[in-house]
């Protein structure tokens, strides 16, 4: 619809308007927080290394002045940048998971406690979901040992 199209168009000029002003502040707080994946989806990428996320667009056909200014955007200020970057502490704590460690599940939370923690786009994205079920919910391990995880 028209007022989408307006309305991703103010919100790319927004998003431009913020990096050329002040990119130091708001280059990474905008990868860390989903506005990379969401600027990506709109030009069709998709970084399914990582999230496999794409976000819906309406009808599909977005006019030439949202996908320029969504590319020039990604071209230059997040040329090879991840949509998702990998939270240190997130990392470690789902290794720590996979391997049935239950220091993973107190890294976690510490990680998600911080003032400067992992934001909720970077937990979806970065497998500690699937880290989670598998850890509390394995079949493989006997029931009396899930109830003591959970």
């Amino acid at each position: 619809s028209s007022a989408g199209h307006s309305a991703r168009l103010a919100g790319l000029a927004m998003v431009e308007v913020l990096l050329v002003a002040h990119g130091s502040v708001y280059k990474s707080a905008f990868q860390r927080h989903g506005v990379v994946c969401a600027v990506q989806s709109l030009l069709g990428a998709k970084d399914s290394s990582r999230t496999g996320m794409t976000l819906a667009c309406g009808d599909g056909a977005l006019p030439p002045s949202v996908t320029e200014l969504s590319q020039r955007i990604i071209d230059q200020h997040f040329a090879g940048a991840s949509a998702v970057p990998a939270h240190p502490d997130l990392k470690e704590g789902i290794e720590m998971l996979n391997q049935y460690s239950e220091q993973g599940l107190r890294k976690l939370q510490s990680s998600l406690r911080a003032s400067n923690g992992v934001t909720p786009f970077e937990f979806v994205g970065s497998g500690a979901v699937a880290a989670l079920s598998n850890f509390l919910f394995d079949v493989a391990v006997s029931p009396d040992v899930q109830k003591q995880r959970v």
